[in-house]
C-alpha cells in the first residue's frame, strides 16, 4: 500500500459534498476545525447546491469530485457528508491522475465506498468522523486525524471490554460501514483474506439491522478467515444489552480476536486503511498499532454490557 505525502501547515485540504446536501452550519463548522488544524480548507464547487436531497445532481458532483482528485494542488479530500447517492457517481470516476497525485481521503459511512476505490489502488485512507461532525467530538479525538495527516506518532490503547476475545492479530486493515461490506468485501479481498483484519462501523444501526446484516456475513461465510476484528461506531443506549448477545453470538462462532473498545459515543477514531495493522487483545487492555501510526485513547472506561 502506498502512503500519500504527509500535509504541511497551510496546505489545501478540499470539503466535499459527494452525495448528500449540508447546511450552511456544517459547512462552516467543518471549515473551522481544518483552520484549526493550521490547513487551509477548499470549498467544493458544489458544496452549496441543492437538487433535491443532494448537493447538485450526478453529473455536477462527480464533475466536481473528478476535479479535486485530479487537481495537485490539493493535498487531502475531507467528505463533510456521505449518504444515498454515493454509488451512482463512482462509477464515472476515473482515478488514472489520482495514482499519479495520490491524496488523503477522510470520511466514513456512505464514504466506505470512495476507501474501497483508493484502496484497490494501492493508496492508503483514513477512516474517521465526517467533517460534519468534528465539531461534536471532543478535541482531543478530532485532533488525532490531524496527527496522522501530519505523520505524528501516537500510542493507541484502549480497555478491553467484558465480551472482547483475547488473541494477537496482525495483517492489513480493511472494512468499513456494515450496511456496505456485503459489496465490499469481496472486491477487498482477492484472495487476501487471510491476511486482514477486519473493521466494522456499525454507525448508529438499530439492534435488528445489525443483528440480520451480521448474521448474513456469518452465513455467507464472508467473515470467517479474517486474522482479526475490530467492531467500532456509535450504539443506542436502550439497545446495549441486547447488541451484546447479538454480537456475541456472531463472533463467538470464531477463533480470532474481536476487540469492541471502538463501540460508543466519541469513540469511533481515526483507522489507517490499508495499512499493516497490528491487534493485541490481553486481559484488560487492548492495543492497537501499526508500522506508522499507534494510537492512544486516553481515560476511556470500559464499555459495560
Amino acid at each position: 500500500m502506498f502512503k500519500p505525502p504527509y500535509l504541511n501547515k497551510g496546505d489545501n485540504i478540499a470539503l466535499v459534498t459527494p452525495a448528500e446536501f449540508c447546511s450552511e452550519t456544517e459547512i462552516n463548522n467543518a471549515s473551522k476545525v481544518i483552520k484549526e488544524w493550521g490547513f487551509t480548507p477548499i470549498l467544493s464547487k458544489n458544496i452549496q447546491c441543492r437538487y433535491g436531497r443532494f448537493a447538485g445532481d450526478e453529473e455536477t458532483r462527480y464533475k466536481e469530485l473528478q476535479r479535486l482528485l485530479d487537481s495537485d494542488k490539493i493535498a487531502a479530500i475531507y467528505c463533510i457528508k456521505g449518504g444515498y447517492g454515493m454509488l451512482n457517481i463512482t462509477e464515472h470516476l476515473d482515478f488514472s491522475l489520482l495514482q499519479a497525485t495520490p491524496k488523503w481521503l477522510i470520511g466514513s459511512g456512505s464514504i466506505s465506498i470512495l476507501h474501497s476505490l483508493f484502496n484497490k489502488l494501492g493508496i492508503e485512507t483514513i477512516y474517521a468522523p465526517l467533517a460534519a461532525d468534528l465539531i461534536n467530538i471532543p478535541k482531543e479525538h478530532s485532533n488525532l486525524i490531524k496527527n496522522l495527516l501530519c505523520g505524528e506518532q501516537n500510542n493507541y490503547t484502549i480497555r478491553k471490554t467484558s465480551i472482547d476475545q483475547q488473541g494477537i492479530a496482525d495483517g492489513e486493515l480493511i472494512g468499513g460501514n456494515l450496511k456496505l461490506l456485503h459489496h465490499l468485501l469481496p472486491g477487498y479481498i482477492k484472495g487476501r483474506i487471510k491476511s486482514n483484519i477486519l473493521y466494522i462501523d456499525i454507525d448508529d444501526n438499530d439492534v435488528y439491522e445489525t443483528e440480520f446484516l451480521l448474521s448474513s456475513l456469518h452465513h455467507l461465510k464472508k467473515i470467517q478467515s479474517f486474522q482479526g476484528v475490530i467492531i467500532g461506531g456509535n450504539i443506542k443506549k436502550n439497545e446495549i444489552i441486547n447488541s451484546k448477545y447479538i454480537l456475541k453470538k456472531v463472533f463467538e462462532n470464531y477463533t480470532y480476536p474481536v476487540s469492541y473498545g471502538l463501540l460508543g459515543k466519541n469513540k469511533n477514531l481515526p483507522l489507517v486503511l490499508g495499512t499493516e495493522l497490528h491487534l493485541e487483545i490481553q486481559d484488560n487492555i487492548t492495543y492497537i498499532s501499526t508500522n506508522t501510526f499507534n494510537y492512544k485513547m486516553p481515560n476511556i472506561d470500559e464499555l459495560h454490557f
